[in-house]
């Protein structure tokens, strides 16, 4: 029984410490638009469409983010697509 008690004390540990963590920095509108002018929008394009000055240099087409598909698409995948990018595809990390 106390083992189970240390291993339930554990994993409260990790979940609440790693959310936690994700929380020390605050969202910054300014920075996240340099940052997707520097990685996403020759590809993306100003307006989130897909059709970037590069774009039409693509065998896989850019998302568009105005589409009803990117907009149905949960927090956490378009979260892991912006960090670990698509395979096989030109969506880089």
């Amino acid at each position: 029984m106390k083992i189970l008690s240390i291993l339930a004390t554990l994993l409260i540990v990790v979940v609440f410490s790693s959310w936690v963590a994700a929380q020390n920095e605050m969202p910054n509108a300014i920075r996240g638009a340099g940052i997707y002018e520097q990685h996403c929008l020759r590809c993306h394009g100003t307006s989130g469409d897909g059709n970037g000055p590069d774009s039409k240099f693509l065998i896989v087409p850019p998302a568009n983010y105005q589409s009803a598909e990117s907009r149905l698409k949960p927090e956490w995948e378009m979260l892991s697509i912006i960090e670990f990018g698509i395979i096989f595809s030109p969506m880089h990390g």
